[in-house]
């Protein structure tokens, strides 16, 4: 794998400026931040619960008391004395946000995004494709399935995500695109399509027929949903379009900034199969090997963006071929790596199996998406004490990092942008960040449960990576793998896992390391001989199932 130098800038594509409005008084501005913060994070190491029911403008008057710092000295360490967590069983997706969104917000936001979808259905048949559904909607957009068929029969899906209404959302929009275009090439990231560089439909050549193949073989999409009877596809399929115009068609498609073509992930994703097993299957060890090696690639893509799109091409226009992701042999930290901050089963994606012989032809591949909280954190963004304040709270509550919730920050990092700096773990946002969610990822995977609230580090003990014989100590969010119902999963794989839940960031796993492990532990004879290729083929294509 070749890596850009981090000052490569973007190749160009169409203006946009994502705003990070600055008071009139910044600093006045920053102590309030770092306030509010504070006094929701004390919140949230109650547990998830009172933090999702923080009452900002009741404690308005109390939050005006807190000083900065509100300890003196530097962070003392875990206390002995822990409080009581919960865990919950992954039932079905989205159980907390609806458990505390309004059904009249809910209601708007659907009526909303069946707008969207109409202007969408009419602005892509002259591109030749059709609408086939909408497949869901949130607080920053909905997303829809298209679909376009040749007249040898191929038919290629893709997925439109869209901007619902206001301003905010569609700057968002913008900012995960251009966070969508970094990540062009890496194999286990979800991929923007750019519609120019699909063939002509009216052309029985047979070109769809070989694209959907090579998207299949990566991953892409290869069981598209069944045709059915919407007469609308009579008049995306005009014989009389002229081959201009559809090229104009996608073209103005490709480089609008409302919306956002990606590939299809024809199974889901990792939540709605962990609420399909519930109580009646698992995931055997070799599956939970593979997926993990698929999530941790997703890393090292994340830590090097832009390092897979050739130097001669353009990810805003030209298709980008795929390359499968290794670590780099520098064992330099990464410059300027993408933090996503937003890693959970709900945006880890499921897609197709590989052809025989060929990568992920015995578990289909699995995909990091979603990257429109992501950040670039390079040393730009290191130097912003608002920036690294703010992304404490960026994301979902019971997936948030060591590096946003850590006490550490209630102490001398609290006082300015140097003493922050020197902290372990807070505001140490690096691609181990994106390492600790896929841990917690493959902990719902082998648990089939949430992470436990609040989170609480507890000592455990590793082997040092150096080969040596000597025994390291730490903290870990992960001890709960180490319970009797989980002995059953493989030792190996829990030990892992653990290790990427580890309190100090600079302790997780080198991404060296993990490459070595995971490749040794995928092929590992004794789980063959427990599950061979066959059975793992037979059970993985029963569990993962066929495409919706």
């Amino acid at each position: 794998m070749e890596l850009l130098p981090p000052d490569i800038p973007l190749p160009p594509g169409p203006p946009s400026r994502i705003y990070s409005p600055r008071p009139s008084n910044p600093r006045r501005r920053l102590l309030d931040l770092k306030r509010n913060l504070i006094d929701r994070f004390a919140f949230f190491r109650l547990g998830l619960q009172e933090y999702l029911n923080y009452d900002n403008e009741g404690r308005r008057r109390i939050r005006q008391f807190i000083l900065i710092p509100p300890n003196p000295g530097p962070w003392p360490g875990h206390p002995r004395a822990t409080p009581r967590q919960t865990i919950w069983a992954i039932r079905r997706p989205g159980v907390l946000a609806r458990l505390f969104s309004r059904g009249e917000q809910d209601g708007g936001m659907r009526r909303a995004a069946d707008r969207v979808g109409r202007t969408l259905r009419r602005d892509f048949q002259p591109a030749r494709f059709r609408f086939r559904k909408r497949l869901g909607y949130g607080g920053f957009g909905a997303a829809f399935l298209f679909e376009m068929s040749d007249r040898d029969g191929y038919v290629l899906p893709v997925v439109v995500k869209a901007a619902i209404s206001g301003r905010q959302r569609l700057r968002a929009m913008q900012k995960e695109e251009e966070n969508f275009v970094i990540m062009a090439g890496a194999q286990h990231f979800v991929q923007r399509c750019v519609l120019q560089t699909f063939p002509d439909p009216a052309r029985p050549t047979g070109a769809l027929g070989t694209l959907r193949g090579l998207f299949s073989r990566l991953g892409v999409g290869g069981n598209a949903p069944d045709r059915n009877g919407d007469d609308d596809h009579d008049d995306v399929d005009n014989a009389n379009n002229p081959a201009d115009r559809v090229r104009a068609a996608r073209s103005l498609l490709d480089h609008r900034r409302d919306i956002i073509i990606m590939e299809y992930m024809s199974r889901g994703n990792l939540q709605t199969l962990i609420t399909r097993l519930q109580g009646r299957d698992k995931l055997s060890d070799r599956m939970l090997w593979l997926i993990f090696e698929c999530l941790f690639k997703a890393c090292i893509a994340m830590a090097h963006p832009l390092a897979f799109c050739p130097r001669d091409r353009n990810p805003w226009e030209d298709f980008v071929m795929l390359q499968d992701e290794t670590a780099p042999r520098s064992g330099r930290l990464p410059e300027a790596p993408l933090v996503h901050f937003d890693i959970d089963p709900q945006n880890a994606l499921i897609g197709d199996f590989g052809l025989p012989g060929e990568d992920h032809d015995s578990v289909p591949i699995v995909k990091i998406a979603d990257p429109g909280l992501s950040e670039v954190v390079d040393g730009r963004f290191r130097r912003d004490e608002w920036k690294l304040w703010a992304q404490r709270a960026c994301g979902k509550a019971d997936f948030y990092t060591p590096e946003q919730f850590t006490p550490e920050w209630d102490y001398e990092a609290s006082k300015g942008l140097y003493d922050l700096s020197r902290e372990q773990t807070a505001g140490n946002y690096q691609w181990w960040t994106n390492l600790f969610q896929v841990g917690y990822v493959m902990f719902c995977l082998i648990t089939q449960c949430s992470p436990p609230t609040p989170p609480v580090a507890k000592p455990y003990s590793y082997p040092a990576e150096d080969g040596s014989n000597d025994i390291l100590t730490g903290y870990t969010y992960g001890m709960i793998l180490y319970a009797g119902e989980y002995r059953s999963v493989d030792r190996r794989l829990r030990d892992l896992v653990v290790r990427c839940l580890d309190h100090n960031a600079m302790e997780r796993p080198e991404m060296s390391y993990l490459e070595l492990v995971i490749d040794a532990n995928v092929g590992r004879m004794d789980l063959r001989g427990r599950e061979s290729d066959e059975e793992l083929t037979r059970n993985a294509r029963r569990i993962f199932g066929e495409p919706p």
